[in-house]
Parts: structure tokens; C-alpha cells; sequence
């Protein structure tokens, strides 16, 4: 997918991107676009159309040196905050809950599932540590920026989903197998997107 315009309709890039949802509702946008523009989408909900198309295109891989003219700190800060809560509060109970159903439905002596749930916690319990580190010192991200430990989490992430891949021992449900691979790949990216932005903040 090319470079996103504020002329680009909203709902292609949705059906194109299924991923962009979540995105697109941290900023309290939902499906139900219809055929408008990014740029009437946001007029009608009374988000900036540039700050949206920003982040998209981060989100789609745009890297850049510092925040576009016109993008307000505040609106990245206010992205950022949400994004923790969503990791919160859905995306990770989402992982785990898919995690140990797998568990339980699976069967033979040789799984390894023991194992890489006991690493998911451990990645879980850094990210958790990681947004609280965000929440109690307000979001100023001169002083949280920490790249090196930022980038383990993604290492760790990108790692377990390779693990599934290359090393899952064991009988075992290939659909819930999916939906947690698929699960964390989708966190992976999106925590990839969000390391980028924490770098333009503490610039």
C-alpha cells in the first residue's frame, strides 16, 4: 500500500488494513465510514485529519525525523495513552485468553506450550511494567525514552511468534494456533509503530 493522503477513503484503507480498526479507534473513529474521505471522516467526528493520516502512515511504515508541521504533541501523547490501554485491557487478556484455551484442549507429553506461555508472561509482565512506567511519569517521554529496552520487548514478541512456528511440539488446535500467532504478530506491529513514535516524542 502507497503513501495515505487525507483524500484517501477511509473505508479501502480499513478493508485493505484490517488492523488499521484498532487504529483508527484510538482516535475515536469506528467502522461505518462509507464512502468519505479521511479528510470528511474527521471533519464530521471532529478529529484532525492530519495527526490521523500521520499515524497511519506510521503505522503502514512511514519512518520520519520529527513530528510533520501541524501535528500536536499532545494528540501523539493522547494516541500513545490509549494504545497502553488497549494493550491493557484487550490485547493481551485477548493473547493469554487464546493462550490457555490452546492449553487446555491440547494434548500429549511432548507440548511445549507450558514453556512458551511462561515467555509470554514474561514479555506481558515487561510491557505492563513499561506502560506504568508511562503512566507515572505523566507521558514525558524525554525522560522515558529507553530504545535498548524497547526494542527487547519487540525482539521478545517477534520471538515468540517464531517459536509457534519453528518449535510447537504436541497435539494441538491449528485454528487457535492461528489466532494466537495472528495475535501477536499484530501486537508486534503495532508496539513496532509505537516505539517510533516514542522516539519523535523524546526528540
Amino acid at each position: 500500500m502507497g503513501r495515505v493522503y487525507k483524500s484517501s477513503r477511509l473505508s479501502d484503507l480499513l478493508f485493505a488494513e484490517p488492523d488499521l480498526i484498532t487504529v483508527a479507534s484510538r482516535v475515536g473513529l469506528h467502522l461505518g465510514a462509507g464512502d468519505a474521505s479521511i479528510a470528511e471522516v474527521c471533519r464530521d467526528r471532529g478529529v484532525d485529519a492530519e495527526f490521523l493520516t500521520f499515524i497511519i502512515n506510521g503505522y503502514l511504515g512511514e519512518e520520519r525525523e520529527e513530528l510533520p508541521e501541524g501535528v500536536r504533541r499532545a494528540d501523539v501523547v493522547e494516541y500513545l495513552r490509549r494504545t497502553n490501554d488497549y494493550y491493557r485491557e484487550s490485547q493481551l487478556p485477548n493473547i493469554e485468553r487464546h493462550f490457555r484455551a490452546l492449553m487446555h484442549i491440547s494434548q500429549g507429553q511432548e507440548s511445549n506450550l507450558s514453556l512458551m506461555l511462561s515467555l509470554f508472561m514474561e514479555v506481558k509482565e515487561e510491557l505492563l511494567q513499561r506502560m506504568s512506567d508511562d503512566d507515572n511519569a505523566g507521558y514525558l517521554f524525554e525522560r522515558l525514552n529507553d530504545s535498548e529496552r524497547d526494542a527487547q520487548i519487540e525482539d521478545q514478541l517477534h520471538d515468540l511468534a517464531g517459536f509457534f512456528i519453528v518449535h510447537l511440539k504436541g497435539e494441538y488446535d491449528s485454528n487457535l494456533c492461528r489466532a494466537v500467532v495472528t495475535a501477536i504478530k499484530t501486537l508486534t506491529k503495532d508496539f513496532r509503530h509505537n516505539r517510533r513514535l516514542r522516539d519523535l516524542m523524546s526528540r
